[in-house]
C-alpha cells in the first residue's frame, strides 16, 4: 500500500520535472541575442556630466546604438557606454563596423565628436570591455538659414 501512495505522489512530480526539463532544453538550444559591448576610457579636453552617444557606421549608414555619460574620476574625465549588438538594434554592433562617439556637454546644443573611431568587438567569456581613450574635436558648425532677397519668409 505504501508503494502505491509513493507512486501516486511521485508521478505528478516526475511529470512536472519532465515538462520543465523539456522546456529548459528547448530554451537552451535557441540562440540568445547578442550582448552589448562596453566601451570606456579617458576623454581628453572633456567635461564631467557630458552625455555620450555611441553610433555605429555600417557602410554609409550611421545608427545610434547607445548612450552613456562622463564623470570625474581621480582627476580625469572618463566615460562608459554600452554599444548594442546588431541583433539588439538593426545597424548596430557587428564585426567589421566602426564605433563613433559624440559628447554633448551640459547646457550645450551641439555634441563634440571624438576624433578617433574604433572597430566594434563582440563580447566573449571573461570579457571586460574595450578601453578606448578619446580626444574631442570641435562641434560641427551651426547651420544657418540662407536668405534670398525678394523671397517671403514663412512665419
Amino acid at each position: 500500500m505504501s508503494y502505491r501512495i509513493a507512486l501516486l505522489v511521485a508521478l505528478p512530480v516526475l511529470a512536472f520535472a519532465g515538462a520543465f526539463g523539456a522546456a529548459h532544453r528547448v530554451s537552451a538550444q535557441s540562440a540568445p541575442p547578442g550582448l552589448p559591448t562596453l566601451y570606456y576610457g579617458e576623454v581628453s579636453n572633456g567635461v564631467a556630466g557630458a552625455e555620450v552617444s555611441a553610433y555605429v557606421l555600417d557602410g554609409s549608414t550611421l545608427t545610434k546604438c547607445g548612450t552613456g555619460a562622463t564623470v570625474l574620476d581621480g582627476g580625469k574625465i572618463v566615460y562608459a557606454v554600452d554599444v548594442a549588438a546588431d541583433s539588439q538594434i538593426s545597424g548596430c554592433g557587428k564585426v567589421g563596423r566602426q564605433v563613433k562617439l559624440t559628447f554633448k556637454n551640459p547646457g550645450q546644443v551641439l555634441a563634440r565628436p571624438a576624433t578617433q573611431s574604433t572597430p566594434w568587438v563582440a563580447i566573449g567569456t571573461g570579457y571586460k570591455g574595450v578601453r578606448f581613450d578619446v580626444t574631442l574635436g570641435d562641434p560641427p558648425p551651426i547651420a544657418r538659414r540662407a536668405s534670398v532677397p525678394g523671397l517671403a519668409r514663412n512665419p
